[in-house]
Parts: C-alpha cells; sequence; structure tokens
C-alpha cells in the first residue's frame, strides 16, 4: 500500500515519473458497484481475473470484448474475493476468500477454481475461532506451493493443492502483511507490511528488511516482480501511486525508486494489478473508501470501473 510522502514529493521534483502517454485505459467497466481487489492474468490465452469484494464473484476480462462472470455472485459459498492469481502450468485460479465484516459466521481461506470448466476443485478453509483474520494476497511457486498474506493475524499461510492449509510464519514485523512476491531464483519471499518490505527465506523462515537509503518503503498493497525490480501500489498516502523499486547489486535492498503514474483523476484507492508481458495493468479505482460493512456507503458517488496500464522498462 504505502510509500513515504517524502519519498514521493522528491520522485516526483526530480521529474522521475513516467509520462501521461505511458499510462492508457484498459478495460472499463460499467458494474460500478463491484469493488474490485484482485487481478490476475492467464498468458497463455491473453485473459485477466477479476475479483469483486462487494458483488462476491470473479469476472473475466478479454481484451476488445465484454466482461463476464466466472463464477457468479456468492457460487460455492465464495464471500469476498481478495488477491487471486493464475497458475498458468496446472491450469488453476487460486482465490483468497473471506467472509464480510457483517457477517457474523466467519470464513477464511482459500478457493481453487479449474480455469477451464470454471468448477471449484478444492477448498481451503481455516476452523472458525475467534480470532481475526484476512487472507489478503498470493503467490504461487513453480513447484505449486501457495503463499497467502493474512493481513489481520500477522501471518503467512502455505497450502498446496494436494496438501493442507497450515501456518508458515506469524511475527511481528508483518503487522498488516499484504502485498507478497518472490523473488527471480523463488528461494525467498518479499512481503510488504506495515513495518516495512521484508525478504524470508524459503527454507530458514529468515527475516531481513529491504531498505532504501534515506526512506521508508512500507504497506505496499500489490507486490510484484519484474526483472530487477519490484512494482508495488501505494494507496494510503497521498498522492496515490504505482512505483517500481530497483534491487541493489546483492538484491537484499534498493537501489532507487521511480513512480510510474501517480494522481491521476482515475484513482480512487488502487489496490492491485498483474504483470503482462512488459506492461503492468492496475485497479485503478476500487472504490474501497465508499465501502463499509459489506454496504455501498454513497452509490450516487460510484462511478464506472477502471483498470490501467503502465509499460514497464
Amino acid at each position: 500500500m504505502k510509500l513515504s510522502n517524502i519519498l514521493l514529493l522528491f520522485l516526483t521534483v526530480t521529474g522521475r515519473i513516467a509520462s501521461a502517454q505511458q499510462t492508457t485505459i484498459a478495460f472499463t467497466l460499467k458494474e460500478k458497484d463491484l469493488i474490485l481487489e484482485g487481478l490476475t492474468y492467464d498468458s497463455i490465452y491473453n485473459v485477466f481475473y477479476a475479483g469483486s469484494i462487494h458483488k462476491r464473484k470473479i469476472i473475466t476480462l478479454v481484451p476488445g470484448k465484454s466482461a463476464v462472470d466466472f463464477i457468479t455472485e456468492g457460487q460455492d459459498q465464495i464471500g469476498e474475493v481478495l488477491g487471486l492469481r493464475v497458475d498458468a502450468l496446472r491450469r488453476l485460479l487460486w482465490v483468497c476468500n473471506n467472509s464480510g465484516a457483517e457477517q457474523t459466521k466467519k470464513h477464511w481461506g482459500v478457493h481453487v477454481y479449474d480455469l477451464a470448466t470454471r468448477k471449484l476443485i478444492k477448498k481451503f478453509e481455516l476452523p472458525p475461532s475467534d480470532e481475526s483474520h484476512l487472507f489478503n494476497d498470493l503467490v504461487i511457486t513453480k513447484t505449486g506451493d501457495v503463499y497467502i498474506t493474512d493481513s489481520d493475524f500477522s501471518s503467512i499461510y502455505k497450502v498446496s493443492l494436494q496438501g493442507k492449509l497450515e501456518l508458515f510464519l506469524t511475527s511481528e514485523q508483518l503487522v498488516y502483511c499484504n502485498g507478497i512476491t518472490l523473488s527471480t531464483d523463488e528461494k525467498k519471499l518479499i512481503v510488504s507490511s506495515f513495518k516495512g518490505v521484508y525478504q524470508i527465506d524459503l527454507t530458514t523462515k529468515k527475516m531481513e528488511r529491504m531498505n532504501l537509503p534515506g526512506y521508508h518503503v512500507f504497506g505496499l498493497d500489490g507486490l510484484y516482480t519484474y526483472k530487477r525490480s519490484l512494482i508495488g501500489i501505494q494507496n494510503t498516502s497521498f498522492p496515490e501511486s504505482i512505483n517500481q523499486y530497483f534491487l541493489s547489486e546483492d538484491k537484499a535492498s534498493f537501489s532507487h525508486a521511480e513512480v510510474l503514474a501517480t494522481n491521476l483523476p482515475e484513482f480512487d484507492m488502487p489496490t492491485t494489478g498483474v504483470i503482462a508481458g512488459d506492461w503492468f495493468y492496475f485497479i485503478a479505482n476500487s472504490q474501497l473508501g465508499n465501502y463499509e460493512k459489506g454496504e455501498i456507503i454513497e452509490e450516487s458517488k460510484l462511478k464506472d470501473v477502471v483498470i490501467m496500464k503502465v509499460r514497464l522498462r
């Protein structure tokens, strides 16, 4: 979610913002009350999938065509849809699934769908408890292991299709952990929390903070690996922005950062995105600020949902 305002101001005044021509609208959705949060991409068939918190469903997006439902509202007892990722190798769609704040019977977990049939093939859930959880985002390794950030429990969970949902790591450094990705060699998780951005060794579980000299990078919503950099979305300080963080030579910290897009008129709490080729697609206006306890606060303020794209380098 966040980058310090000081860093953003520095990047702005030094001119390190991508030109307006590089950021364009990829999709416009007339279903204004979706409250989209998750976005992913199937590179094999050039199909995007987006998850709705309010409508509790998943939609399919194909360039040049109208959006259609992948699953309908509440299908398979799905709740609020947050992060979702395509496992292109196994032709699966993994979906973070949470009960809404207004529901008394809580559930947290992941649904797994067959991309070809659109059928639910597996569901993993935590056992009922009085604890507070929020399965927010996830990442998939080449071997099929899935790691999930649990924002409310300061934890990361792990699951595989033939395994079971289990706690991988909990730490006070993972306060409201959200964006999650993998190092290029897949030996480390990279996770953003309110305390900072951390690399976590998948074997030893050792955590090391990734620093940017002179600045504090923390709380990124979506987080993605692109070549020798990370793409992160910050949406809790103004102006909201899409940023690229370049890795140092040893890949243990950041050498510098650049702003790809900021303060666009379409922005209304951008949340997550996905890399497709050399483009980064992202939800520009989730409109989450107009949503509370399962209800739209002011329907008259809703706008068409916009997914934008910006070219990466």
